[in-house]
């Protein structure tokens, strides 16, 4: 059988995904696997239709993504940053732009016959062509997808970080972020150049930024880092995962 990953970005902003199960459904060729974000409008109804199949399961979450798009032979999902994902590990896509910025990308992996482009409005028609004709040209296709992508771009930025902050200077490090940061934080969130690249330019309620920080800082599954050059022996900025 076909194992497809259908994943359409954080929020599923179109309320795309029970269209395609439905299409997707009539077909017992294929096993589903449905990821969608509870924060997303059409989430339950998602959930409550993928529960009526057999052959489609439905995920919220995963922390093991590598593992959950190798499962899979074929993903439906947005030409975004998951593009390279999907290259790097050879998988053929069928890709829908949701953005502006997304439509040169799905045109230049058509050109590469590494995806085929689907509009989002012809899904009814064309989806489960495009799918057959992936399976048709799995191969080359799969090999297309790696050309594009070979996953080492961490190493290449690294390796640019480490020259540009000449790291055999030895005098940046990280540091964990405590309680006694609050305030230097705030003050450099204060700071224009800080609000002109942050989603909203306004300068944050000091007590919302207390309580903001502090809350993150309890929290296990956050990472909050000070940048520090213990040469000056200065706090000079924040790295937060």
């Amino acid at each position: 059988k076909i194992k497809i990953l259908v994943s359409l970005g954080g929020i599923d902003k179109y309320e795309l995904s029970h269209k395609i199960i439905k299409i997707l459904s009539k077909e017992n060729f294929f096993l589903i696997t449905v990821l969608i974000n509870p924060i997303s409008k059409n989430y339950i109804y998602v959930k409550e239709l993928c529960a009526k199949y057999d052959h489609i399961n439905q995920i919220d979450f995963s922390y093991d993504m590598p593992n959950i798009l190798l499962n899979h032979d074929i993903i439906i999902g947005c030409p975004g940053t998951s593009t390279w994902e999907r290259a790097c590990m050879g998988i053929p896509s069928v890709v829908i732009p949701v953005a502006e910025n997304q439509i040169e990308i799905s045109e230049i992996l058509q050109q590469k016959v590494a995806s085929i482009i689907l509009d989002r409005l012809e899904l009814s028609d064309s989806l489960l062509p495009s799918i057959y004709n992936i399976v048709n040209n799995w191969k080359k296709m799969h090999k297309n997808n790696l050309k594009l992508c070979d996953g080492l771009g961490v190493n290449r930025i690294s390796y640019l970080i480490k020259n540009i902050i000449n790291i055999n200077s030895k005098t940046l490090t990280l540091i964990k972020a405590t309680n006694d940061d609050v305030k230097l934080v705030y003050k450099w969130q204060k700071e224009p150049i800080t609000r002109r690249f942050s989603f909203n330019s306004n300068v944050p309620d000091w007590d919302k930024h207390r309580k903001w920080m502090k809350s993150k800082l309890k929290k296990f599954k956050d990472f909050f880092y000070l940048i520090f050059d213990y040469e000056k022996n200065l706090k000079i900025g924040v790295v937060r995962l």
